[in-house]
């Protein structure tokens, strides 16, 4: 609701009877990123606890308010620390497909096609059926140059979740630069008449 002065506070409450739940802290950071900006916010993660710190959810919480702060180096150190943690859990653990799409993220902001297509790979292959694993992978494959492959699974999150305008943004982009523009046009044009406000597709329509 925007009252990030008064969520500070209840935050900090919590925190205080609380001192060993990283939601609280993560909480509290995130607020604090709002009133006081990212230094801030560090210094309230820092504050946790080894036994928080030691979670690998803190880890992609840390880089989750990073990303916020658009500080991506800080963000990529904290998604890799906690891929590091979770590299032993399970290949569907929660923990390590977070941290994997948040590393891949962060690598395809960065440029870095090479680091993108070789996690986002691990990440489709612990989470196959995942829209977002789609949709990570499918981006890093065209940074790459594969439009092709990148296309088919676009094609499958839109088939899967159709009102989900990222994906079809990416698909008609997909589609403009392999030279299909009946397609491209017709994703374009479906996202900018559910979402007339949607600039990045007015755009590229």
């Amino acid at each position: 609701l925007g009252g990030n002065d008064e969520a500070v506070e209840y935050y900090r409450a919590a925190v205080a009877v609380q001192q060993d739940r990283l939601a609280a802290y993560q909480g509290l950071a995130v607020a604090t990123l709002a009133t006081s900006g990212a230094e801030a916010a560090r210094k309230v993660m820092n504050s946790a606890p080894d036994s928080v710190k030691n979670q690998p959810r803190y880890w992609t919480a840390l880089g989750g308010i990073e990303l916020r702060a658009r500080d991506l180096a800080a963000a990529g150190k904290a998604f890799a620390t906690g891929v590091e943690r979770t590299a032993k859990s399970d290949p569907d653990d929660i923990d390590r497909l977070t941290a994997l799409a948040g590393l891949t993220e962060v690598q395809l902001r960065q440029g870095d096609t090479g680091a993108a297509d070789a996690t986002s790979k691990k990440l489709l292959a612990a989470a196959p059926r995942a829209p977002l694993a789609k949709i990570l992978r499918a981006q890093a494959l065209a940074g790459a140059g594969d439009l092709g492959q990148a296309r088919t699974l676009l094609e499958e999150v839109v088939s899967q979740w159709p009102e989900d305008a990222e994906s079809r943004v990416l698909l008609g982009l997909v589609n403009f630069q392999l030279g299909n523009l009946g397609q491209a046009e017709m994703h374009l044009a479906n996202v900018v008449a559910r979402q007339p406000d949607n600039v990045r597709a007015q755009r590229l329509l």
